[in-house]
């Protein structure tokens, strides 16, 4: 008798842990599934993703032009300095002193990589900053010869932005988003001015975002949920702007680049201006909302040994 009653105790300890493999199992095949499906929810998305049939091919004079002002940009990257202002969800301000330098040695890295540099406002002790986001003027590369092979572009037409032509040249990086620190894991929309051939805006999101979004939510949509609250993380969508100066440092305002052809060989650079930051919470239905924003601004640009005028 003593034996049956083990028995019937063993089996009924056997069940809670056939149910959590059970639901497990249905779990997995679940989100198995769930990465076989289209996005089907583009609308609700804070930005439009990036389409290889959008437009077409840059005109290779363009282009050309482009990768020129893309490699005089990258010869002044390591020249200049200047104060960055942060600020999270308009307050949280902190101020440093702003240069790029060239990473360690020891670690890999192409030949265009530069990091940021902070200082505290003192200038004397180096600020200890965790970056989620590209250097703002690394964007000034993205038609660079060395980054050519690594981005796809669409060119999308002309503009005028303000009162000024612009080209449209939609972007995608190559390689798969991870830190989010280098261009190319992001893709989006260049403005480049038509007459000086140097950009003016980059409106961008993570490579591949809009798939990898609708799948997470998919998991977050089949997590479990006790009593409304799920045991998973909402999938997050990042969304950068950056907008460059509207004059470049070292150009004569006072000369139009329409009247003068040689405007373009006296300007210097666009340096950044202003960076906006945007975090964006997706829930189970598919709604968007935004959860935070990070602004940065640029401003005292010096040139360490170029002489600049504004």
């Amino acid at each position: 008798m003593l034996s049956v009653v083990n028995d019937r105790n063993h089996h009924w300890h056997l069940k809670p842990s056939m149910l959590l493999c059970l639901f497990c199992a249905a779990s997995t095949l679940s989100f198995v599934h769930a990465a076989d499906l289209s996005f089907h929810q583009e609308s609700n998305l804070p930005y439009e993703p990036f389409s290889p049939q959008w437009g077409s091919d840059i005109p290779p004079e363009l282009l050309e032009r482009l990768a020129a002002r893309a490699e005089l940009n990258r010869t002044m990257a390591k020249k200049f300095k200047c104060s960055e202002e942060i600020s999270r969800d308009y307050s949280e301000f902190k101020v440093f002193d702003y240069l790029l330098h060239e990473p360690p040695k020891n670690r890999h890295a192409s030949a265009t990589d530069v990091e940021p540099l902070r200082f505290k406002e003192n200038g004397t002790s180096k600020a200890n900053y965790s970056d989620s986001i590209p250097p703002a003027f690394v964007w000034s590369y993205l038609f660079s010869n060395a980054y050519q092979s690594n981005f796809t572009y669409r060119y999308l037409g002309e503009s005028v932005g303000g009162y000024r032509p612009a080209h449209r040249i939609a972007f995608r990086g190559i390689r798969r988003f991870d830190s989010g620190t280098d261009i190319r894991e992001w893709e989006g929309i260049a403005i480049v001015d038509a007459g000086t051939h140097e950009i003016t805006r980059i409106e961008a999101a993570p490579r591949n975002y809009a798939p990898i979004v609708e799948y997470k939510r998919r998991k977050y949509q089949m997590s479990f949920n006790l009593a409304g609250i799920r045991f998973r993380k909402k999938p997050r969508v990042y969304v950068l702007h950056i907008d460059f100066r509207a004059i470049p440092i070292g150009a004569d305002s006072s000369r139009s680049s329409v009247d003068d052809p040689h405007r373009e060989e006296d300007a210097v650079m666009n340096l950044p201006i202003r960076v906006v930051w945007q975090e964006y919470r997706v829930n189970a239905s598919g709604g968007v909302s935004r959860k935070r924003t990070e602004e940065r601004r640029y401003f005292d640009y010096r040139f360490f040994d170029v002489e600049a005028r504004e």
